[in-house]
């Protein structure tokens, strides 16, 4: 709500990765996660925030921090988990599957994410994450949100350059 009551928003550099295409970086507009447009492999989305950026009390201890993606398109007949992991910082433009950022074996959360409605809000709660990063002083949050198992759908999200959701 935050973001919503102030207006002001953090950059929040975003990428996906393919190991189908272990070199290559992510396409500006989308967040690809499970099963890739080529249709094998699996894809994965990483998010940082920089919580410096907004205007919070040194003291400030979060008490409720979901994430929220628009989807716009879901390929498969089958729902997927997603696990949500913190990660180390990485750089959106490099970001490939042979360069991801070391991330913890330890699951934040996870959701499961049904194909229908195809579009819509998909939510993950990441108030541990923040609680403990604020405590001890990190405002940044780096997370890789990744299929639990083997996926069997893929769904695509608008990423932070596209502006007019619907």
């Amino acid at each position: 709500s935050v973001f919503s009551e102030t207006g002001s928003l953090p950059n929040v550099p975003d990428s996906y990765i393919d190991s189908s295409d272990p070199n290559s970086t992510s396409s500006v507009g989308k967040l690809n996660l499970g099963v890739p447009s080529s249709g094998s492999g699996e894809s994965r989305i990483f998010l940082t925030f920089d919580l410096s950026e907004l205007p919070f009390p040194s003291t400030m201890t979060p008490t409720n921090v979901l994430l929220s993606l628009y989807r716009y398109n879901v390929t498969g007949t089958s729902p997927l988990t997603v696990g949500v992991y913190a990660c180390d910082t990485f750089n959106e433009n490099n970001v490939t599957w042979n360069t991801a950022p070391a991330c913890s074996t330890n699951e934040i959360t996870r959701t499961t994410l049904l194909v229908s409605p195809e579009t819509g809000e998909q939510y993950w709660d990441i108030t541990s994450l923040a609680q403990a990063n604020a405590a001890s002083g990190n405002h940044t949050i780096s997370i890789m949100l990744k299929t639990v198992g083997t996926p069997s759908s893929g769904h695509l999200f608008y990423d932070s350059s596209h502006s007019d959701y619907p």
